[in-house]
């Protein structure tokens, strides 16, 4: 089954790209695992994450500015409320998963992800 925001980006972006899911335990550092848009849709599933997580896009202009894509690379080895990513290449998705991988693992909850997580949860039929 295919979580719904995850379902929307394969459809805004053609089935082209790569999903980054984020596997945080209760003890440790996160496993990255990367799916492209067509292996997802041939499953008609992913990797299994948050019942319906909301998804961070990194495109390709990330590269660009290093400011935002040092947060990016921080917000997925950190943050714990971020569970899928949407890398529009695949480069940046394993780049971005190689960074994050040596980055010192110090997670947080962002005020962001807080504030997402309230949107989903009150957006969801009683």
């Amino acid at each position: 089954m295919l979580a719904p925001a995850v379902a929307d980006f394969i459809e805004i972006f053609e089935g082209v790209g790569l999903f980054i899911f984020v596997e945080r335990g209760d003890e440790g550092r996160p496993t990255y695992h990367i799916q492209t848009c067509n292996e997802i849709i041939a499953a008609k599933s992913h990797f299994p994450t948050r019942a319906d997580p909301s998804v961070l896009y990194a495109g390709t202009l990330l590269r660009e500015k290093p400011d935002m894509l040092r947060d990016m690379i921080m917000t997925i080895a950190n943050d714990v409320t971020a569970s899928v990513i949407f890398a529009e290449s695949n480069d940046l998705a394993h780049f971005l998963v190689g960074e994050a991988e040596k980055t010192s693992y110090s997670p947080y909850i962002s005020t962001s992800g807080r504030m997402m997580d309230n949107i989903i949860r009150q957006s969801r039929p009683a």
